[in-house]
């Protein structure tokens, strides 16, 4: 478990991030890191599990998840916008590596063994999404075009080359629609061949080698936040602060369910490893709970009927779907809310959403 805390009241003051052993509470390394201006990520952890990056502020730090001593950083400090930074930070996918921000018009990729630099990846205008392909072999970084507000250019980079694969993709939805870059989200799909974006009212699928649009946008009534391919690569999940998360045909752009209405804003949304099941994180007032608060549902699909049943997963707030879920799906985290208690951890079973005690 990875915890950031504040040492004292004084803004001046590092604050600490600890590393906890889950059976016994103690603590097992702990680092300074800077956080003055009062924010932070839940921390995203590698495919193996050794290593955790968190974001204090506009500062990415990696860390040893084993022993909780710093790997590198502090990281991206030139980067301001701390809202479009976390479209950028993410490990490779065997997760060897990772990419940040060096600042706002250049990423670099570093090794997560002993945060060595290794690629510098430049940009001539501001630098707001990146991922890797799944075999980690390419990098496509997404950045604003210098000409039009409802422009941006995809380059795809061989990482092992540190080299620009072919000319950048130049992305244009035609109605104007690629014009808020703080939400902007980019995804590949399992098999490479295409990717999604997701931002302002619409997800869009383009093909990665043309940078073609496939199939029609994909629209919401308000921003759409997340957008997610399923593992077979068929279907496409998205959510949004429409309250809904929806269930896509990834080729035609078509939807294939009823709308899953939440109470608060959908914040994050995906498949299960399987495919059969969906699990969503919504932002609000839910039922008689006295202040917004993060809420984790479990969605199954109904034989025959084109909709989705929910499963709530507890009342907790929860931070990120990233470190929501056990690697197994079995078990889900959250934070217990609670007016006259301080925050508590609680375990959930996702297969019947009971409480397994903490």
């Amino acid at each position: 478990v990875v915890t950031v805390s504040s040492r004292d009241a004084s803004e001046s003051s590092p604050s600490i991030c600890q590393v906890w052993d889950a059976n016994t509470g103690q603590v097992k390394g702990q680092f300074d890191v800077r956080w003055a201006d009062g924010r932070s990520r839940s921390p995203s952890f590698n495919s193996d599990g050794s290593r955790f990056m968190i974001v204090c502020g506009s500062a990415v730090y990696v860390a040893d998840t084993v022993t909780g001593e710093l790997v590198g950083g502090p990281y991206s400090e030139k980067y301001s916008e701390f809202y479009s930074s976390h479209h950028i930070d993410r490990f490779s996918p065997d997760g060897q590596n990772f990419v940040t921000a060096e600042d706002e018009k250049t990423a670099k990729l570093y090794s997560a063994r002993d945060g060595r630099e290794m690629l510098t990846f430049s940009h001539d205008t501001r630098l707001v999404a990146t991922d890797f392909s799944p075999d980690g072999s390419r990098l496509v970084t997404f950045s604003e075009s210098a000409d039009t507000s409802d422009t941006y250019y995809a380059r795809l980079w061989d990482v092992s080359k540190e080299g620009e694969i072919g000319k950048s993709i130049v992305l244009s939805n035609g109605d104007g629609r690629l014009d808020n870059s703080a939400w902007i989200r980019l995804v590949f799909s399992p098999d490479g061949s295409r990717f999604v974006t997701s931002e302002s009212m619409a997800a869009q699928v383009w093909d990665s080698v043309t940078g073609k649009p496939v199939g029609a946008p994909m629209r919401h009534d308000d921003l759409v936040i997340t957008a997610r391919f399923s593992p077979d690569g068929l279907r496409l999940l998205t959510g949004g602060w429409d309250k809904t998360a929806r269930i896509w045909n990834a080729t035609t752009g078509e939807a294939i369910t009823e709308p899953l209405f939440h109470e608060g804003r959908v914040m994050e949304a995906r498949f299960s490893k399987d495919g059969g099941r969906v699990v969503t994180i919504s932002f609000g007032i839910h039922g008689s709970q006295p202040r917004n608060a993060f809420r984790a549902t479990v969605w199954e699909p109904v034989p025959i009927e084109a909709k989705w049943e929910p499963r709530r997963i507890g009342n907790g707030q929860i931070g990120s779907v990233r470190n929501f879920l056990s690697p197994d799906e079995s078990v889900a985290f959250s934070e217990v809310l609670s007016d006259t208690t301080p925050y508590r951890g609680q375990l959930w079973n996702t297969a019947t959403g009971y409480d397994l005690g903490g």
